[in-house]
């Protein structure tokens, strides 16, 4: 068919197939370099939130925490059992894991009643352990199944990877009163899969967290007689 085209039609067809070749050239190279931008900004976004005192791009850094102070300290640990569910579109994801507190002095401190976990909902809380020692340690381990909002970012699907993050704080007290340490014999189950993606690592790391507001307790607003008081609790968040 080529040989009976006119020289006038096979030029055009050419200079046509040599432009879409330079068209298809051009989406591609840009493609890659938007994918491997993204690669890099979210590399980079993983590592600040697993980083202690690395701010993530666009958050304010939290308040500076005093070193000393009459607080608790409490171990905390985590093994997650399964991620139950994962919905890129509905922009969430669901897992069961266990969280154990260890501390000494006042059995009343109870932090498994007081904990949360941020970003979710959780459907079930149990504790499946609790105990004290003649030695004053005390000890809790609750099961948990929640629900998780996160937003996907789908620009390079199918090479996405992405960080799933449970993030717990003790609701009822800030930093000044009780701080976490991490328990090293936090874990992942080796029978957690997610369809599509592969589970590489896992981590922990403790953060702090100020809230910019009083919540309106008087505790913390400024007081009539000019007492200065906290505009924002630290709460003590760890990441898994």
């Amino acid at each position: 068919m080529w040989k009976h085209l006119p020289p006038r039609q096979r030029r055009f067809l050419a200079a046509w197939v040599v432009g879409l070749l330079v068209l298809f050239t051009i989406i591609t190279l840009v493609s890659l370099a938007v994918v491997g931008g993204e690669r890099r900004a979210s590399q980079r976004s993983h590592e600040a939130r697993m980083t202690p005192g690395v701010v993530e791009p666009g958050l304010t850094p939290p308040d500076p925490v005093p070193a000393t102070g009459d607080f608790a300290t409490v171990m905390i640990g985590l093994y997650v059992d399964n991620i139950d569910s994962l919905s890129i579109r509905d922009s969430n994801w669901s897992a069961t894991f266990y969280a154990w507190f260890r501390w000494e002095g006042a059995v009343a401190l109870d932090p498994a009643r007081s904990f949360q976990v941020v970003d979710a909902r959780i459907d079930k809380r149990e504790v499946v352990d609790s105990y004290s020692t003649e030695a004053g340690t005390h000890y809790q381990r609750v099961r948990v199944t929640a629900r998780f909002s996160k937003y996907f970012n789908t620009t390079r699907v199918p090479l996405d990877d992405h960080l799933l993050t449970i993030r717990i704080e003790d609701a009822a007290r800030d930093v000044t009163r009780l701080r976490y340490v991490l328990d090293p014999a936090s874990n992942v189950s080796s029978r957690v899969k997610i369809p599509g993606y592969e589970v590489i690592d896992h981590q922990q790391v403790i953060k702090h967290h100020t809230y910019r507001s009083s919540y309106g307790d008087p505790r913390l607003d400024d007081g009539p007689a000019g007492g200065r008081g906290r505009t924002g609790a630290k709460r003590p968040r760890p990441n898994e």
